[in-house]
């Protein structure tokens, strides 16, 4: 939040799903009015997650992200063709494909019912990447979702590089 609120131009968050809390509201709509601040969220598609509740509390807030902060929003898909994954080379991978189609059986937050049902078989792919940049000069890249629970309750982590060249790559 306090880097968020630094930002003077551009601020990119790439998250699984993005739930800001009051704080994180306070510091979106002052950095939208005050100064300007252009955002990006780049976030998973309802299809390429496994966490329905999560995805769902996250996503009563894309309506607002759009329409009063002029957030740009790029949403991921479950079966990207241009996928950067060799999944032959995954070790172990298809034991983790249902056998009867639907797609995998993993260990997320959906899987507590068993696989989750898919119109189409094979690997569905999800993000779960967390990173901000701030202003082209400091990337942040951890294990912090960004809700009120990692910063309240959840242990996590994250690292903060203040590199142009870091935070262009990232």
């Amino acid at each position: 939040v306090e880097m968020m609120r630094r930002a003077r131009k551009d601020v990119v968050i790439t998250s699984p799903y993005l739930i800001p809390g009051q704080a994180g509201l306070e510091t979106f709509h002052n950095s939208v009015e005050r100064h300007g601040v252009k955002f990006t969220l780049i976030t998973n598609s309802l299809a390429a997650t496994d966490a329905f509740p999560v995805y769902a509390m996250s996503h009563k807030y894309k309506r607002m992200y759009l329409r009063e902060l002029g957030f740009q929003i790029h949403e991921y898909k479950p079966f990207p063709a241009d996928m950067p994954i060799d999944l032959a080379a995954v070790p172990g991978l298809e034991a983790s494909i249902a056998d009867d189609g639907f797609g995998l059986r993993g260990s997320g937050s959906g899987s507590g019912q068993g696989p989750v049902p898919l119109k189409r078989a094979g690997v569905r792919i999800g993000l779960h990447s967390k990173s901000m940049v701030v202003d082209e000069q400091i990337g942040i890249v951890g294990s912090h979702n960004f809700d009120p629970r990692s910063d309240e309750y959840n242990t996590e982590s994250l690292v903060m590089v203040h590199d142009p060249v870091f935070a262009t790559v990232l």
